[in-house]
This record gives C-alpha cells, sequence and structure tokens, in this order.
C-alpha cells in the first residue's frame, strides 16, 4: 500500500516530494525518508502535513501506515 504522501502527490501532478518538502519547511530528503519507511515523521510535521493538505493526509493514515515487507 502507497504512502498517505505518495497517494497526495499521485493526485497532485504539479506537486513533487521537493516542492511539498520546501512548504513543509524539510529537506525533499526527509520526506523521501517518511514515504519509503525508514523514518516517522515528528508529531510537528504531521500536522503541518494534515494543515497543509486541508486534511487529504490524516494523522491517522500517517500513524497508521507501514511499509510493506519486501518479497523475495
Amino acid at each position: 500500500m502507497a504512502h498517505p504522501i505518495q497517494t497526495f502527490l499521485a493526485d497532485k501532478p504539479k506537486q513533487t516530494q521537493a516542492s511539498l518538502a520546501r512548504d513543509l519547511g524539510v529537506g525533499r530528503a526527509h520526506i523521501s525518508e517518511i514515504v519509503s519507511g525508514r523514518s516517522k515523521p515528528s508529531w510537528a510535521l504531521a500536522q503541518r502535513l494534515v494543515k497543509l493538505t486541508g486534511g487529504e493526509i490524516s494523522l491517522a493514515a500517517l500513524g497508521n501506515w507501514e511499509p510493506e515487507e519486501p518479497t523475495d
């Protein structure tokens, strides 16, 4: 299952991880780490994501998302 940020960006062709990161005041690499499951957003960043996306990304979606297990 795709990360909520990936799903959000898929519906916004002109928005990228880089532009989202800029709007949130973080680096693109940090967004990439969150989307890949290597990192979780801080509470403050999660709240900014919800506000910036107008609720399209929810705190529940961010908190409940788990990366898929790799298949061999």
